[in-house]
């Protein structure tokens, strides 16, 4: 058994005082994986926290952005 490709826990964004999500705690597998839910959910919010377009405000613990944002800057061309 492979470790989760993406593992949050307690992440949270706010967009001034508007809530993006609050305190998702998720460990996605490696694999194919969907994301559905209702308009203004935080579908966007949570795919761009993990590939590190925006921070979180706050968090226990994140591996996806960190993940992702290495390997942007490891494939980019000089």
């Amino acid at each position: 058994m492979s470790a989760p490709a993406v593992v949050f826990e307690e992440v949270s964004k706010f967009y001034g005082e508007v809530l993006g999500v609050n305190r998702v705690t998720l460990n996605i597998p490696p694999g194919i994986t969907s994301l559905v839910g209702p308009n203004g959910s935080g579908k966007t919010t949570l795919m761009n926290l993990m590939t590190g377009l925006i921070h979180p405000a706050s968090f226990t613990r994140t591996t996806a952005a960190s993940s992702c944002a290495a390997s942007r800057r490891a494939t980019r061309k000089p």
